[in-house]
């Protein structure tokens, strides 16, 4: 372990006792992913930017409940500096779940929390957000910045995270730390999204066993019929694009109006307006006899962008909102919550920057992100993947907020623009999710 001797010796028992003493590579960097019948549960580790390692057991693990664990710790910085503790560290737990307690319960407890709070050398403030794993297995996730003993058993910047879920009479925990610097510029937060996406409690048998459906009941009430709520869904295919989608009954589709854009639905009502249009660029175009370059997709997702955005909504608060943590499919085109209690302050009324630098418009105003996950559509990955939401005040026309989507694949450059005007996402916040989430290439 090549940091080890850097420890001085005095510090190993105290570090033992908070359980920073873990992290033995054991070398198995090729399988990315530990899918565990045993403990019916699937953990992926990224592989880039840079390779998290799988951590060899030892014997506090037993007594801890830990099952398995990863780490990624840097030689050297983005800028070039040289490190000894900067990096990542996750460590999932399997303990026995009390019968008489919720989930809820669970998250509070002083145990619980003093898992992920005891690397902390304050008491920071634990945000808690509710999420789901499987679409339909209620989690938890603990949140909390501060300092951190690192491995090096020194207090640094540190973010720390620990998803929390009750499956079969376990608790599962998946605490994971990183120790960054001040804008992240290594990734090491967006590896923890990416772990946090791809965690799976997997079902088994007895979970895929579905009760009988009532029968028919010619007096009213349930039965086999279609019921009052269920819509009519449409398949598209857009083949030159090897692109599908599935629009819901509930959105409006329109003849395009430009040779580039290949999607466009739209519909208004006097509570609000929503228009989703999704514009195909071919690569390598020949204009005038010269290849003209390809769209500049970071340029479209954060200079154009803000300049269009602030012309349009000149005064006022800008908002954005947290991207969700898991979707039901296979990509980052997704919709997040809308609800005004869920928006965070991007730029404050009179401290509106002109003309932003993109890298500020991704990591100080968390506008934009570059995703970490990659893909639409089962192992279809693209390349440059966007992503960002504002919210602002349209003059004679109220609250609008705009998404803008962006990727590459090898023939296209695709730009997705979705706009959610009054209070259109009450009515119609599900049936653009759930089309967003359709959407997956394929190959041809």
């Amino acid at each position: 372990m090549r940091w080890m001797h850097r420890t001085p010796w005095l510090l190993v028992p105290a570090l033992l006792a908070l359980g920073l003493v873990l992290t033995i590579p054991s070398g198995d960097s090729e399988a990315r992913e530990w899918d565990s019948d045993q403990h019916n549960v699937l953990l992926v580790i990224p592989d880039e930017p840079g390779p998290w390692i799988w951590l060899k057991p030892t014997n506090s693990w037993g007594k801890q409940g830990i099952i398995k664990g990863a780490s990624r710790y840097l030689d050297k910085l983005k800028t070039g500096e040289a490190t000894t503790y900067h990096g990542g560290l996750l460590h999932l737990f399997e303990l026995d779940a009390p019968e008489d307690k919720t989930l809820a319960d669970v998250c509070g407890s002083k145990d619980i929390r003093d898992r992920l709070l005891g690397r902390f050398v304050e008491s920071p403030e634990v945000e808690v957000m509710d999420t789901t794993l499987n679409d339909d297995l209620p989690a938890k996730i603990l949140l909390v910045d501060g300092k951190a003993r690192n491995k090096l058993g020194e207090p640094s910047p540190a973010h720390g995270r620990m998803l929390i879920t009750i499956a079969r009479g376990k608790i599962l925990l998946l605490r994971m730390y990183v120790w960054h610097t001040e804008y992240d510029d290594e990734g090491l937060k967006v590896d923890l999204d990416y772990i946090e996406g791809e965690f799976m409690v997997k079902k088994t048998k007895d979970d895929d066993k579905k009760p009988e459906r009532p029968k028919d009941n010619p007096d009213g009430g349930e039965g086999d019929g279609p019921g009052e709520d269920e819509q009519v869904e449409e398949e598209i295919q857009l083949r030159e694009h090897t692109l599908r989608l599935t629009k819901h009954a509930k959105l409006n589709r329109k003849e395009v109006t430009d040779d580039t854009m290949i999607l466009f639905f739209e519909d208004v009502d006097r509570g609000g307006w929503y228009q989703i249009i999704l514009y195909a660029t071919k690569n390598g175009r020949i204009i005038n006899g010269q290849q003209a370059p390809n769209e500049d997709i970071k340029k479209w997702m954060t200079k154009t962008w803000w300049k269009n955005f602030s012309a349009n909504h000149p005064d006022g608060e800008l908002f954005t909102f947290r991207w969700p943590k898991k979707v039901k499919a296979p990509t980052f085109i997704t919709l997040p919550d809308l609800s005004d209690d869920e928006r965070k302050v991007a730029s404050k009324k009179g401290k509106r920057p002109i003309d932003p630098k993109a890298s500020d418009l991704i990591k100080k105003m968390k506008i934009v992100e570059k995703v970490k996950r990659n893909t639409i559509g089962k192992k279809y990955k693209v390349s440059e993947p966007y992503r960002g939401v504002l919210q602002g005040n349209r003059p004679r026309a109220g609250k609008e907020t705009v998404l803008r989507f962006a990727w590459r694949t090898a023939f296209f450059s695709f730009r997705l623009i979705v706009t959610v005007g009054g209070d259109a996402y009450k009515k119609w916040g599900e049936a653009i999710r759930s089309t967003l989430e359709s959407m997956h290439h394929y190959k041809d």
